[in-house]
């Protein structure tokens, strides 16, 4: 999807550009700024612990059996990330959209995270950007650019809710020459998602392109998302550079920083989000801030939720 961009913006020789992702390399973007830039303790401890595969103190402290009724929390995290019946993927799912959108919206275009164009029916992806995918014109310079929708999903690595295999035990597959697959339950998410989605949108009377933003709890992205924020640092590179030309290494110094700051800033997201699924079954103040509910529209308040949201300071005597 994403190939004539990249050929666009060095064009002649096709470069093989290798880009790399680190999924720990968001630790120098943890600062005291802002809410979204702190890492709590208890968070960190909690993705800390599943990182390196130990028990996580929340969960060592608090012993409890799931509402499934099949399985215990255990003290490893890998339940609670896979099992369907808790609520804690639904509001880490809804802040990883709003932190994403807040990123895509740093070149001037329109980032939509409610009233998604639909795919079929109520379906719909989770984010959408006007106007993004610029594709080749060859000799009609009339295509115009087109509208960009993405869905967010994110997987585990490990198995936690299954009885064919043991629980905690990785769940990428081994390919047939014995190697190991660490991103296979990443590809497969992807792929479901392009099946369901990429074809329905691409047949629109006006096209959309279809991305699918597959990320696991481990901090790994699926490829094409990196790709995503290479083009995108590109773009930020080329409104802060003004006239200095995209050959020069100035320029190139310029949207390698721009990359690494965004690959930072979605370290971070991910590494919360992937603590925030763990401890928000066991202590509900952990839950993160979202401005308002995608679903609704931010021009015009209900009366029952404004109520919710409006903080009324104390009036000292």
């Amino acid at each position: 999807m994403l190939a004539h961009e990249m050929m666009a913006i060095e064009p002649g020789e096709k470069p093989m550009r290798m880009l790399t992702w680190k999924t720990t390399a968001f630790h120098s973007h943890i600062q005291p700024r802002s809410h979204e830039d702190r890492f709590p303790i208890p968070l960190w401890e909690t993705w800390f612990c599943q990182s390196l595969g130990v028990p996580i103190p929340v969960l060592f402290a608090n012993p409890r059996q799931c509402p499934c009724r099949q399985f215990s929390f255990g003290h490893y995290g890998d339940h609670i990330q896979t099992c369907h019946r808790l609520s804690a993927t639904l509001p880490a799912h809804e802040w990883i959209i709003y932190r994403l959108s807040l990123l895509l919206r740093s070149v001037g275009h329109r980032v939509k995270t409610h009233k998604i164009t639909p795919a079929a029916g109520n379906e719909r992806g989770d984010i959408e950007i006007q106007d993004y995918v610029f594709l080749p014109h060859g000799e009609d310079d009339r295509i115009p650019p087109r509208t960009l929708v993405m869905d967010v999903t994110m997987t585990h690595d490990r198995y936690g809710r299954t009885t064919q295999h043991t629980n905690g035990a990785l769940s990428h597959r081994v390919s047939s020459t014995g190697a190991h697959q660490p991103d296979g339950a990443l590809n497969k998410a992807a792929r479901m998602k392009i099946r369901h989605y990429r074809q329905i949108y691409a047949d629109r009377p006006d096209p959309i392109v279809f991305l699918p933003i597959a990320v696991s709890t481990s901090g790994r992205v699926y490829e094409d998302f990196a790709r995503l924020l290479f083009l995108h640092a590109h773009r930020e590179a080329s409104i802060l550079a003004g006239e200095l030309p995209e050959e020069s290494e100035q320029f190139r110094f310029l949207r390698a920083s721009r990359l690494a700051n965004l690959k930072g800033s979605v370290g971070l997201i991910l590494a919360k989000v992937s603590a925030i699924r763990v401890t928000i079954p066991i202590d509900l103040s952990t839950r993160p801030f979202i401005p308002l509910p995608r679903f609704l529209n931010s021009r015009r308040v209900p009366p029952l939720l404004n109520q919710s949201l409006v903080l009324i300071p104390q009036q000292s005597a």
